[in-house]
């Protein structure tokens, strides 16, 4: 601790940094029992990178910044939000990654708090914050178990062209329509499965799809949801080129359907997934030209028959 404020009073003698990265080169605890007081001000910072958890530096008063990467809990968001009002890229990375399928349960006030805080209604601050227009990137790892949070972030922050987060694993497919449909602006979406609800029971998501909807935008994408059939239902993804799914159960005819809904579709990923086929003579599917199969359960059958499948692969990954 006694060298990490050494450090906090060694930067704040540096008003006019614009890129800082600080390495966890420090041999303390992540979370210090007392944050340190005062504010870390840097009016000229644009990039700021670090593996020290945030909340163990004083609030971050950055009008500036742009770029942040670091670690830290949900809880300071909405510090960030008015410490730092013209943020661009946030990568935040969960206190709780080591133990990423059991995180702990989300705080329901915190999230509520949250979610006003998100859409402008947080009576905490007098500062606004502009990430509606200005946020382009939100990667976190956190579990965000409470659904509102996740419909807020689709709500208000329309100008995001890539996010990845992680939902319950019983979370309804809706989630992740719900986005696509609400961003239309993103180029990668990533959903990722945490672990689920502790009641176990489905938490409720109201959300009726649109019959049809197009979005060009979207190149990249990843779901992590059993029912991912429903989610892509009445899409249209011309120019989705990287899809990746996790704990599915894949036929390799379902890329006929697939590649309706994404023609220009050629790198397809599949995790912790079953994968099966048929013994008779496939479709062919040349537009495929890289596969990835990682913890997959796969017979030779269906191996053989998904290789005759792909006649173009030029990048095939079994593991």
């Amino acid at each position: 601790p006694g060298r990490l404020m050494q450090l906090v009073h060694t930067l704040q003698q540096l008003p006019a940094l614009r890129v800082l990265k600080v390495a966890p080169y420090l041999d303390t605890d992540l979370l210090l029992p007392n944050r340190p007081s005062g504010v870390l001000n840097f009016p000229e910072l644009l990039s700021f990178t670090t593996d020290i958890a945030l909340e163990a530096l004083p609030p971050l008063q950055a009008p500036q910044l742009e770029y942040l990467e670091g670690l830290s809990s949900l809880s300071i968001l909405e510090e960030l939000m008015h410490g730092c009002p013209r943020l661009r890229t946030l990568k935040k990375y969960s206190i709780d990654d080591d133990l990423p399928d059991h995180p702990p349960p989300a705080d329901q006030d915190t999230a509520h708090h949250l979610s006003q805080a998100i859409r402008g209604d947080a009576s905490s601050s007098h500062v606004k914050s502009s990430w509606a227009t200005t946020l382009k990137v939100f990667r976190v790892t956190h579990l965000l178990s409470a659904l509102p949070l996740v419909r807020a972030i689709g709500d208000c922050w329309k100008a995001l062209t890539c996010l990845s987060l992680r939902v319950p694993a019983n979370s309804p497919p809706t989630v992740a329509r719900f986005l696509i449909e609400a961003l239309p602006q993103l180029n990668t979406l990533d959903i990722l499965r945490g672990a689920a609800n502790l009641d176990d029971q489905q938490p409720v998501f109201d959300f009726a799809p649109s019959p049809s909807v197009v979005r060009p935008a979207l190149t990249h994408m990843t779901l992590g949801l059993l029912a991912y059939d429903s989610v892509l239902t009445g899409l249209s993804l011309p120019r989705l080129s990287s899809l990746k799914l996790a704990d599915v159960v894949f036929n390799i005819l379902d890329l006929r359907s697939l590649l309706q809904i994404a023609p220009a579709l050629v790198s397809l990923q599949l995790q912790h997934s079953s994968l099966g086929g048929s013994t008779d003579a496939p479709h062919q599917f040349s537009s495929i030209t890289s596969l990835a199969c990682n913890d997959c359960d796969i017979d030779a059958a269906g191996l053989l028959f998904l290789l005759r499948a792909l006649p173009q692969l030029a990048t095939l990954c079994m593991e």
